[in-house]
């Protein structure tokens, strides 16, 4: 859920970069594809650090909890 709800602002943030780094090295066609790709790619990249990110909190949260009631 997470990452469908980051997906779309990460693209939105990151498109413009992506674009004006594969502009200067790449030629129109390619950069085009580039953005389609990196489209594609930003869910996957949001997916997987959200995961790590929940993960990490549930681990520090259990860790935690045992802590205090030991």
């Amino acid at each position: 859920m997470v990452s469908i709800v980051v997906s779309p602002p990460f693209h939105e943030f990151t498109a413009p970069y992506v674009w004006e780094f594969s502009r200067r090295s790449y030629g129109p066609e390619m950069v085009d594809f580039i953005m389609v790709c990196w489209m594609i790619l930003t869910w996957p990249l949001t997916f997987f650090a959200a995961r790590a990110a929940i993960i990490a909190g549930l681990t520090v949260a259990g860790v935690y909890i045992a802590y205090r009631l030991i």
